[in-house]
Formats: structure tokens, C-alpha cells, sequence
């Protein structure tokens, strides 16, 4: 039978030691995880750093960002991947994320879902639908005060129907 090596006092203080630091780090990793989790799960946070990344012409991080945030129900958020998905020809995809946005009142959503009924991209061309669409932007623009896109919704609006 071997014989144990005898254990001071100190080296149970020390192991001890390294258990609660090794908690302590434990504790502080997944606090720190949660807070990273909290940052991805803001959808503004989401939306400001998809937009900061759309801006810099970082399309693959900007929308990647922006579908967390749309999916979170974010409104700008939506309008802007619909818009990013609009240039690229995506127009069903645009629609649905414009459709997402104008149903929570944003004007640009609303707008720019109204031109793809107008046109007949990605939806069924819809004269009528263009129409209430555009009114439900020039609407959600008049009650944040840009005057100016809300003549131009109208205007569009009216041309289109010609």
C-alpha cells in the first residue's frame, strides 16, 4: 500500500482557493454571456449596428443584423431589409418585410410596399391596394411632420392611377 503525501493545512487553503476562484470565473463567464445574448437579442442595438454596417456598404453584417432586428419586429429595421432586398430583386422578400413595417405605421415601409403594388413586383400589380398603401404612408408621414414625402406618396399615388 502506498502512502499518501501529507497535506498541510495551507495546501487545503489553497486548493480551496483555486475552487472559489474557479466559481468566481465560472460566475463571470456566464454573466458575461448573458450580457453579449442581451446586446443580440436589443433589437435597436440589432437595427443601429445593421444600419452602421449598410452604411459602410458591409451588406452581409448589415443584414444579418437587420433580420434579427425585423424578426424582433423592429419597423425600420424591416423597412430597410426590405429595401436592401428590394435592390436586389428580392421583391417577395421585400414585400413581406415592407408589409411587416407598414403594419406597425412606418411611413417608408408603407411607401415603398405601396410602389411594389403599383408595379406589380413581388406582389400582384393592385392599383387599388397601391392606392391604400400610400395613403397609410402619406398618413404615418404627416404625423411625424415630413410634409414633403407625404405630397410625394399623394403624387405617386395619383400617377399611378392615370
Amino acid at each position: 500500500m502506498t502512502e499518501q503525501p501529507h497535506r498541510s493545512p495551507r495546501s487545503f487553503e489553497k486548493a480551496r482557493g483555486n475552487r472559489h476562484r474557479n466559481r468566481w470565473l465560472a460566475a463571470m463567464g456566464l454573466l458575461l454571456g448573458l450580457a453579449v445574448e442581451s446586446v443580440k437579442a436589443d433589437p435597436e442595438a440589432e437595427y443601429q449596428l445593421g444600419f452602421k454596417a449598410y452604411q459602410e456598404d458591409d451588406l452581409v453584417v448589415a443584414m444579418s443584423s437587420l433580420e434579427r432586428a425585423a424578426e424582433a419586429g423592429h419597423p425600420q429595421a424591416q423597412a430597410l431589409l426590405g429595401y436592401i432586398l428590394d435592390k436586389a430583386e428580392d421583391n417577395e422578400a421585400a414585400a413581406r418585410y415592407y408589409r411587416m413595417a407598414a403594419d406597425q405605421g412606418d411611413a417608408k415601409g408603407a411607401y415603398w410596399l405601396a410602389a411594389l403594388y403599383a408595379n406589380g413586383e413581388g406582389v400582384p400589380k393592385d392599383y387599388s391596394e397601391a392606392f391604400r398603401w400610400f395613403l397609410v404612408a402619406a398618413e404615418a408621414d404627416r404625423k411625424s411632420t415630413r410634409l414633403n414625402s407625404s405630397h410625394r406618396c399623394i403624387s405617386y399615388a395619383v400617377f399611378c392611377l392615370k
